[in-house]
């Protein structure tokens, strides 16, 4: 069918063919910019592909910010699992600007962390003291 499109008129080849390398373009420009400015992205994109796909920066609870661990606190006193019932946090970008008019997502607090150094939120740990924060933060150097 479409070498029948093609051989009736060259000027709707033509426009196919604007068509498919506009498309190719277009696609390539998007994941381009998603991997050199994921931030701009997150702008762009629907909250949950943010969340989705972790395009937010770092979280915040009752409006202090804390910041993906690379692995779990080693702490003894923090073993003893979950405390009970939910807390909520916030996605953030760079600058502390929440997502989505500022909705609310689940998370945890751990046992024996009166201080609330640590949240579990979206299978990872999040921490307040920015010097346990990932390295990808750039607070340690």
């Amino acid at each position: 069918m479409i070498r029948h499109f093609m051989k009736k008129s060259p000027a709707r080849r033509n426009i196919v063919i604007v068509a498919i390398v506009l498309s190719v373009i277009f696609v390539v420009g998007i994941s381009g910019m998603m991997l050199i400015r994921p931030d701009i992205m997150a702008e762009i994109l629907p909250y949950s592909i943010v969340k989705q796909y972790l395009l937010y920066d770092h979280i915040t609870y009752h409006g202090v910010d804390y910041y993906l661990m690379d692995q779990a606190p080693l702490s003894d006193d923090h073993d003893e699992g979950f405390v009970k019932g939910e807390v909520y946090v916030v996605l953030v970008n760079q600058e502390g600007v929440p997502y989505k008019d500022a909705q609310m997502e689940p998370a945890w607090l751990l046992a024996n962390d009166p201080d609330t150094l640590y949240i579990y939120f979206n299978s990872a740990y999040y921490t307040r003291d920015k010097s346990l924060a990932s390295e990808m933060y750039g607070f340690n150097k």
